[in-house]
């Protein structure tokens, strides 16, 4: 090789690298991305990334630009936790978006004529609305 293409060759690679490092620096202070629509993500989608810990899942998806979470399980689990997720919630930012009110797949209830099953229903809305309003839900 002469030495001139060598020296041009080494200038050519030199600055490319000194400009394409420059961009990830810059990119690396872009503002954080945020959803313009509520997507909701739940729990254990990013448990690989954002740990098992439901309010560290919460954080890393906040992180991502979410602002919004679903968790068709919330209403079964502990009230303490249920608390604590919306405490989070609230702290990110973020709005609780569906859980199940009231779950009845396989079985008859709303059409059945069954006043023992409806009033079964109708205790488990009663509950569902004492869940919305302990995790913000709407």
């Amino acid at each position: 090789m002469k030495r001139r293409k060598f020296l041009n060759s080494t200038l050519a690679t030199s600055t490319s690298t000194v400009f394409l490092g420059s961009l990830s620096i810059g990119s690396a202070a872009a503002p954080k991305h945020n959803f313009k629509l509520h997507y909701a993500p739940h729990f254990n989608m990013f448990k690989n990334l954002g740990g098992k810990d439901p309010i560290d899942q919460l954080k890393f998806a906040a992180d991502q630009g979410f602002t919004a979470w679903e968790d068709n399980q919330m209403k079964k689990k502990p009230i303490n936790l249920q608390k604590k997720i919306a405490a989070a919630m609230e702290a990110l930012k973020m709005k609780m978006g569906v859980f199940v009110a009231h779950g009845s797949i396989g079985r008859t209830t709303f059409v059945r004529k069954d006043n023992g099953i409806w009033a079964s229903v109708l205790q488990d809305i009663r509950d569902s609305i004492e869940v919305a309003k302990r995790v913000n839900a709407k």
